[in-house]
């Protein structure tokens, strides 16, 4: 159907036309109308001279007379009768001298004596003269307005106009008219059909042709325009039909493909996480007996390779982790932590790894942070010793000789907030100026070359900037081919509120002592004469062998110590000592500086009497000790005593522990007490607020599901206490999901620690809430020390609750105990330790609370093995800070509470009970954490989650989880039977 349109905006055609005909038609009748207006104006303005030329000759042939006679009542009667015209203004009479006025009268009868020349400007003048027998005696003077006419050309032009408008709209309708019929209705129809066209689209209408003019011949091209629109569309229709058929197979095609990626992404995924937990284990096995071997008896050179041994393992985990950080580097999911470390101690941990490199490939490895760079800082340490190793290693890998040079420097200080600057430099082949915009980007060497000769996937770099952006800094480059590179980067890091300050003091007896420095390598020379210096050592230097002979040689005696590199140019240090003993040189004590690994070096070292040795990188701490021990002083707290945590930093912090689980009460309580800390537990929520009634705390540790009150119910109710305001919350929980932390952090907790319980997560989190040294008050304590009320107190005096017997007694058999029976002894009224099964059981409280001394505890002859089916017993040791008679407390006390749990699981499955399905199935993973059940912890963790979704497939995961329950049950049970019976 064709649409009419009514548009007559101004930009239609109609309104155009007919402002065109009306604006023609006007400046037409305008321009006739101007012309015959100047026409008349003229016509008018001559009659009216005419008539002042005639009035000015009758009133002179009028007046002659009475004027010759002096007649003024006669002059003044003519003038009079001649101003009746309203044409005349007024009339004057002037004497023969021309000037004077003999009479004068306007034609308001007023008498005039002058003329008024004011008036004179618009008005016509005329002058004639009174001659009487040919003699002058005066003239005539007549002013005439021309008012009169100006009015008639008024009237006129209004008429005129009046009848111009008239004929304008008379015209402009007859034009109109006949335009409409003849050009703007078939314009109008053609334009309403191609309107309906456009909104339609059909294209089988046809305009309507009334006219055989120019507007006919527009409406058949337009016709024949939409013959050919119509055949185009219907091509374009069966194009488009094939191409929408290509299409959906291509989206098939497309949609199979993104399946198979996902799934191919998928198990990426799935291969990196089995890859990254098949080489954690192996690592937690390394660093968790080098932890319990740190708690030995070691003298301080063992302690050293074990921190280097621990330093390494965790650094190689970091390494693992490089390739988890590509995938979540890609997702944007990398995120930095914010706890304190020391920085040197960092520094030292990067350079401790790579002792091998300098020893292999003989180039020198030199660390130096300037002294003021503070010590103890703010945020990821293994984020950014991975950019350190990164950095060194990869200028170890392209450094042949020469050296390899680490620096730390303080670029600002403002605010709490530390700028600093790190660079590495080397000595080796450089990188050319057209790679080293790319170098920072993913799988990007050097040069071509250098993957097939160096190795190395390109991703170190990467990783490298990525995370000093993420620190709020960023990495440069400066490299010349042939000369080596440098590597800087600046981050800005937060001071941690506690600033540890390590003076490397020496006895003033030793400061006596002169000390010869023997060492190549500038950077090395430089950065330990510093160190002696701080120690309040003077010291002379030398940079060869053969200097050093010459110098000993004169007057050794002036030296009371030689610190003598092993690999030095022409003659090493081994040979100038030999040298010197050889001319019976008296050679005051010599140590040794040599690299990491270098054993036969320490052999002949010592067949010539050196017993002191320093490995390269030259740490502060290790020369301090060093020299301490040439000179025969004991260092005080120096390296002798294990790194780690401070054994009174957590003296008198008091702790209160909410947890349902006796398992992870006992585990968690245990690794408190260890570090000096006071530890109260409640088993549920309630228990809790009801102990903070009448107790104050430093720090709570708040589980997050437990009966009656969970973690997140007790947080907010204490979180309403305003005298618990600053008291730190910390979650220590199973759950490790993101949006548990979200709900924990929403509740009011400060922070969150997922169970198995990482002991250096731990106290890093008590170290930022809680601190060193804090001390109870006095009024804290209850007066008559007795336990708060509804709790038993333990051998160690610590509160354990007296209802979580119901856990043991209520989910499984208890097995005969490895504990002593009631009764025995040694003779003297003292427990003796028990060395085989008890035929009496006991409760798991009971289990729970025997003293130390009482526990049986594996022989040297029969250790504990690292491992048997579903029980990691390594790393179960670990988590109790390898105490092996607490583990075996906590694994019989696992037994006695959920040996026989699946009757319970069982039970509550018939019931239809899902929520209590997943509460027992937490408390059972979180059990096994704390023991190292691996297997069995996910196989609960998987009936948690399912039974808390309602999901289907519980009864397959029931059984699975009893498998494994029955497995790491079995491994337990051997565990206490190969211990008791020694």
């Amino acid at each position: 159907m064709v649409k009419r349109t009514t548009g007559m905006g101004f930009k239609s055609l109609q309104a155009k036309l007919a402002t065109l005909v009306v604006a023609v038609s006007t400046l037409v009748l305008l321009l006739f109308s101007a012309y015959d207006y100047v026409s008349v104006r003229h016509q008018k303005y001559v009659e009216l001279e005419t008539f002042t030329q005639q009035l000015a000759a009758r009133s002179a042939r009028t007046l002659l007379r009475p004027v010759w006679n002096v007649d003024l009542k006669a002059v003044e009667s003519i003038i009079a009768s001649e101003l009746s015209d309203r044409r005349v203004f007024a009339m004057f009479v002037l004497e023969d001298d021309g000037r004077t006025v003999f009479t004068g009268v306007r034609n308001d009868g007023t008498r005039l004596a002058a003329i008024p020349l004011d008036e004179t400007k618009d008005m016509l003048l005329y002058s004639e003269e009174l001659s009487m027998d040919g003699q002058y005696i005066g003239s005539v003077l007549v002013m005439v307005t021309p008012e009169h006419v100006r009015k008639e050309l008024l009237d006129q032009v209004i008429a005129t106009g009046a009848r111009t408008i008239a004929l304008v709209a008379v015209l402009g309708f007859l034009i109109l008219y006949v335009a409409r019929r003849i050009v703007i209705r078939p314009l109008q129809r053609l334009s309403d059909t191609t309107h309906s066209i456009a909104e339609d689209k059909i294209y089988m209408v046809r305009a309507e042709k009334t006219h055989d003019d120019e507007i006919g011949s527009l409406v058949d091209s337009f016709n024949e325009m939409l013959e050919r629109i119509e055949a185009r569309d219907q091509m374009l229709n069966n194009r488009r039909k094939h191409l929408e058929a290509l299409v959906s197979e291509r989206t098939a095609e497309l949609e199979e493909a993104r399946r198979k990626s996902e799934e191919a992404s998928k198990a990426k995924s799935e291969f990196v996480a089995n890859m990254s937990h098949e080489l954690r284990t192996p690592m937690n096995a390394i660093i968790g007996m080098t932890d319990i071997a740190e708690k030995t008896k070691l003298t301080a050179k063992q302690h050293e390779y074990l921190k280097i041994i621990k330093a390494s393992a965790r650094s190689l985990l970091g390494i693992v982790n490089d390739i988890l950080d590509i995938s979540k580097i890609e997702a944007q999911k990398l995120e930095l932590e914010a706890i304190p470390f020391d920085l040197r101690k960092t520094l030292d941990e990067v350079t401790d790894l790579f002792g091998d490199r300098v020893s292999e490939k003989g180039v020198e490895l030199v660390a130096d942070v300037e002294s003021d760079v503070p010590n103890s800082f703010l945020g990821d340490p293994l984020r950014l010793k991975q950019v350190l190793i990164n950095l060194v290693t990869n200028a170890f890998k392209f450094t042949d000789r020469g050296e390899v040079y680490i620096s730390i420097s303080l670029a600002s200080l403002e605010q709490g907030v530390a700028g600093l600057d790190f660079f590495v430099r080397d000595t080796g082949i450089g990188i050319a100026a057209d790679r080293q915009e790319h170098l920072f980007e993913m799988f990007t060497q050097a040069d071509g070359s250098t993957t097939r000769r160096y190795g190395g996937t390109g991703l170190g770099l990467a990783i490298a900037r990525e995370l000093v952006n993420l620190m709020g800094g960023e990495i440069t480059v400066e490299s010349e081919e042939g000369k080596g590179s440098i590597f800087r980067f600046s981050v800005p890091l937060r001071l941690a509120e506690r600033q540890e300050t390590r003076q490397y003091e020496l006895p003033p007896e030793i400061w006596k002592h002169r000390v010869l420095l023997v060492e190549d390598n500038r950077s090395n020379r430089s950065v330990i004469e510093r160190m002696l210096a701080s120690m309040g050592m003077q010291c002379d230097s030398l940079e060869n062998g053969a200097e050093a002979l010459a110098v000993l040689e004169r007057d050794a005696s002036r030296y009371g110590l030689l610190l003598l590199d092993w690999r030095l140019p022409g003659m090493d240090g081994l040979q100038v000592v030999e040298r010197l003993l050889a001319q019976k040189v008296a050679l005051p004590p010599v140590m040794l500086m040599t690299a990491f690994g270098r054993e036969s070096e320490v052999e002949r070292a010592e067949t010539l009497g050196i017993k002191a040795f320093l490995l390269k990188p030259v740490k502060i701490a290790s020369l301090h000790r060093i020299i301490l021990e040439t000179f025969g002083f004991a260092e005080q707290g120096g390296d002798t005593v294990p790194e780690g945590l401070d054994m009174k930093e957590f003296n008198g912090v008091r702790a209160l522990l909410v947890e349902d689980n006796i398992i992870n009460q006992h585990v968690a309580r245990e690794v408190l007490q260890s570090e000096g800390m006071t530890v109260d537990v409640a088993e549920t929520g309630r228990v809790a607020l009801d102990l903070l009634e009448d107790h104050t705390y430093d720090v709570i540790f708040m589980d997050l599901q437990m009966p009656v009150m969970d973690g997140f119910e007790a947080t907010r109710a204490i979180r309403a206490m305003p005298k618990f305001d600053a008291v730190p919350i910390i979650a220590m929980t199973a759950h490790v999901m993101t949006e548990d932390k979200a709900l924990a952090q929403s509740a009011g907790m400060n922070d969150y620690i997922t169970k198995p319980i990482d002991r250096l997560l731990l106290f890093s989190a008590l170290r930022k809430w809680v601190g060193p040294h804090r001390k109870q008050k006095a009024d804290e304590v209850s007066p008559d020390g007795i336990a708060p009320e509804g709790l038993v107190p333990d051998r160690a005096g610590q509160a354990l609750s007296s209802d979580t017997q119901a856990q043991g007694g209520a989910s499984g058999t208890p097995i005969a105990p490895v504990l002593p029976a009631a009764g025995t002894g040694n003779g003297n009224g003292q427990q003796a330790p028990a060395k085989s099964m008890s035929a009496t059981p006991r409760s798991l409280k009971d289990v729970l609370t025997v003293p130390e001394e009482q526990m049986p505890v594996c022989s040297e002859k029969v250790p504990l093995p690292k491992s048997l089916p579903g029980l990691d017993i390594v790393e179960g040791v670990q988590r109790v800070s390898g105490k092996e008679w607490l583990y075996l407390k906590i694994l019989e006390g696992f037994l006695g509470a959920y040996g026989g749990s699946m009757v319970d699981f069982r039970a509550l499955y018939e019931a239809g009970d899902k929520e209590g399905l997943s509460r027992k199935a937490h408390t059972v993973a979180g059990a096994a954490g704390n023991v190292s059940a691996k297997e069995l912890r996910l196989k609960a963790l998987a009936v948690e989650q399912a039974a808390g979704k309602g999901s289907d497939g519980l009864a397959v995961l029931l059984d699975a989880l009893e498998v494994a329950l029955e497995e790491a049950c079995e491994s337990m049970r051997t565990v206490v039977r190969m211990c008791s019976e020694e």
